[in-house]
């Protein structure tokens, strides 16, 4: 009877702590090892909007290319991500549309969207004992 009441008690407390951490909206991510990959992906746009691909970075680092791809298994545009540490993260995605012109290379970047996110340890159970 310990064991469990123990287990209810951690538990609860682990999603008191988790909803006092966390802000409204804020998006939080588990993982157990690192580095961890996640899968970003959106709706594809428009034909008419001439998107060619996409630009993303992760904290500021170096860009990663994104083809305008249709992904079969979801209908979206799907790309890994590798996070390499726990905490805080920030996403930056730049659309790149082709330009109305003559040249068909020429093109023109949108607006970047900021996508924060926070990569925490998942809990792990061994024996019945919760650990992070």
């Amino acid at each position: 009877m310990k064991k469990r009441f123990t287990l209810a008690t951690l538990a609860a407390l682990t999603l008191a702590a988790c909803a006092l951490l966390t802000r409204p909206g804020s998006v939080v991510l588990y993982a157990q090892t690192l580095p961890a990959t996640v899968h970003a992906q959106w709706d594809p746009p428009a034909a008419a909007d001439n998107v060619t691909g996409y630009t993303m970075t992760l904290d500021g680092g170096a860009p990663v290319n994104v083809p305008n791809t249709i992904d079969p298994s979801c209908t979206c545009v799907r790309t890994p991500l590798t996070v390499p540490a726990f905490g805080a993260h920030t996403v930056s995605v730049v659309a790149n549309n082709l330009l109305i012109s003559t040249d068909p290379t020429s093109t023109q970047s949108s607006t970047p969207t900021a996508i924060a996110f926070t990569l925490a340890r998942a809990a792990v159970v061994t024996n019945g004992k919760v650990t992070k």
